[in-house]
């Protein structure tokens, strides 16, 4: 977790948000204040395809194949753009409201992205919330106001996907598909760091997709839920609805056992692969068994 003692917009509410939710894992970075050092992006800029088209270069040399590199690049970047709003809502119900110019990501050598950071600390609220007198706090009637500011702001993202589209080696529904993937797996994921019930936070990330899908249909793809029984537990699992390419890079795919090539996830394996590799999986034996 980015430290922000010394950053003098750490105190407001939005600070303390991203600090609780950074801290829930090691691969989640989030910080009020855009440092002023190498690189970080803001995403207004990420409108530019050539400056894409540079990155999915690097990325492509590294990975061996250009459509695997395009799906990778463009599913790490829209998941740290969508999470960046997305898991506040969900964790705390706040939302931050930094436009474009006022968020940043941080691009690491290798071509990935491993943070997240505003400029602008102001945030949306519900009524009742402890900071809402904050003067960097604006208070919106309820949960529904709360989702559709949210999915307003995961549409803003159109110019960033309209670039992908022109830079990269990729149709405009898999990226909008690759939003609804990252908005449902998100959800799922933070359901599990924070002990969360996983129907309940799938049940809101569907809601927000519904809302997302109104506002732009191009989003035509979207995740389903795959349940599995074990131990006297059901566990919720999610089928993506794109597929991120890994398959192009193993020798020999394998869709229907609990071999490599599809992720567990992936729409391209078979249910009954998938279950056998999740079952393996909650057993904790080998994926290759």
């Amino acid at each position: 977790m980015d430290d922000t003692s010394s950053n003098p917009l750490a105190g407001p509410p939005l600070a303390a948000t991203a600090a609780r939710i950074s801290g829930l894992a090691e691969y989640i970075n989030s910080l009020v204040g855009i440092p002023d050092e190498a690189g970080w992006f803001r995403l207004s800029a990420l409108a530019d395809p050539e400056l894409l088209a540079a990155w999915h270069a690097e990325v492509s040399a590294n990975v061996g194949d250009r459509r695997v590199a395009a799906s990778y690049m463009s599913n790490w970047l829209i998941s740290y753009m969508v999470g960046g709003a997305l898991m506040p809502v969900l964790a705390e119900r706040r939302l931050p409201l930094a436009g474009l110019d006022d968020v940043a990501v941080r691009r690491t050598s290798g071509g990935w992205f491993d943070a997240l950071a505003v400029d602008d600390a102001r945030i949306a609220v519900l009524p009742g919330d402890a900071e809402s007198g904050h003067p960097l706090s604006v208070v919106l009637a309820d949960e529904a106001a709360l989702f559709d500011a949210l999915a307003d702001r995961v549409v803003e993202l159109e110019s960033i996907i309209t670039a992908l589209k022109m830079a990269l080696p990729i149709g405009t529904p898999m990226l909008w598909g690759a939003v609804s993937d990252a908005l449902s797996g998100q959800a799922m994921m933070l359901a599990d760091l924070m002990g969360r019930d996983q129907q309940r936070l799938w049940d809101e990330a569907a809601a927000l997709a519904d809302r997302v899908q109104a506002r732009q249909p191009r989003m035509k793809t979207r995740c389903r839920l795959f349940p599995i029984e074990h131990q006297d537990e059901t566990k919720l699992f999610v089928v993506r609805g794109t597929c991120c390419l890994y398959y192009r890079t193993v020798e020999v795919p394998d869709r229907a056992g609990t071999g490599d090539g599809y992720c567990a996830g992936c729409p391209l394996r078979t249910d009954a692969g998938r279950r056998r590799r999740l079952v393996a999986w909650l057993n904790g034996e080998p994926a290759h068994a």
